[in-house]
């Protein structure tokens, strides 16, 4: 299953690159045969810095759902609580 939502963390990876923010919880939905649907998610104190990074927790995501009783229909992958990347502006507070 690691394999599929490979291209899925790519499309995932290539949003937060060309939009140059950085995102801190991953998040893993399982839709299963019969319609439901779960969610796990992982919150990480630094935030994801590279693709690979996004890969490793999605797919820790999903080996603690295994073994898996019930056939799965679908799979996503999506970051979230996002960060700017490089220097922001910084506004002046003097009084």
């Amino acid at each position: 299953m690691a394999q599929i939502f490979r291209p899925l963390i790519d499309k995932v990876w290539r949003h937060c690159e060309e939009k140059g923010s950085r995102g801190r919880t991953v998040t893993l939905k399982v839709k299963f045969a019969d319609f439901e649907l779960i969610s796990r998610s992982r919150t990480i104190a630094g935030g994801v810095g590279n693709r690979s990074e996004l890969e490793f927790v999605s797919a820790e995501l999903l080996k603690a759902l295994f073994p898996m009783e019930k056939a799965v229909r679908l799979l996503g992958v999506s970051i979230s609580v996002f960060e700017q990347v490089g220097d922001p502006e910084q506004t002046s507070l003097a009084l």
